[in-house]
């Protein structure tokens, strides 16, 4: 019984938490950013940010965190004009690209909103690689709800002048067995899975 209540609630949670990327996202747009007030930080600010980039995985079954991994990770947030910036970002990780740049939204408030590009990356031969193509290859993934969106990922965070957070999350199934899955035994937890990726930096090097 007290399982049960434990993934009932993390199941609520998860919910409301795939609810609010939706919402946030609708709320965070070009013409409501213009309209809330003037743009807090001069185009051309720049900060440096470093932290860790995070990727977590739980089993929707019974809550259980199967996957809290991080990658040490630098950027730069640089504000544009109306309310839209740029945040530049490299993680250590191997097998991670460098420099990926991504364009979002931030409110006067510092609720901010942004995508990863599409596409993630360009390789050599002229061929190319979203990021929902790498989590469904390296996981052998099925991946779907409001965090995934046309071939990217819907970041919802806050910045503060000091801290950068930011969020993704969406569902998941995995394939068993799944020769590419170094993170997780997909037999034991074939899903339903909820996945986030997120950044928790903060100004200075």
């Amino acid at each position: 019984m007290k399982a049960f209540f434990k993934s009932f609630l993390f199941g609520l949670l998860v919910f409301g938490f795939l609810v609010a990327i939706g919402a946030t996202a609708s709320q965070i747009n070009p013409r409501a950013a213009q309209l809330a007030c003037k743009q807090k930080y001069p185009a051309g600010t720049i900060f440096n940010l470093s932290g860790r980039s995070l990727y977590r995985t739980w089993d929707i079954r019974d809550g259980e965190m199967i996957q809290d991994n991080f990658c040490d990770c630098v950027a730069t947030l640089e504000f544009l004009e109306k309310g839209d910036f740029k945040f530049t970002f490299s993680e250590t990780c191997p097998g991670h690209p460098p420099g990926i740049v991504c364009y979002g939204k931030m409110a006067a408030s510092g609720e901010l909103m942004f995508t990863y590009p599409v596409p993630l990356v360009v390789f050599p031969d002229g061929t190319s690689m979203n990021v929902t193509d790498a989590i469904r290859a390296h996981a052998c993934a099925t991946i779907w709800g409001p965090g995934i969106n046309e071939g990217t990922l819907k970041f919802i965070g806050k910045f503060n002048g000091k801290h950068f957070s930011a969020i993704a999350g969406f569902m998941a199934a995995v394939a068993s067995p799944c020769p590419s899955n170094d993170m997780f035994d997909p037999a034991l937890h074939p899903g339903p899975l909820f996945w986030t990726f997120g950044y928790d930096l903060r100004v200075g090097n």
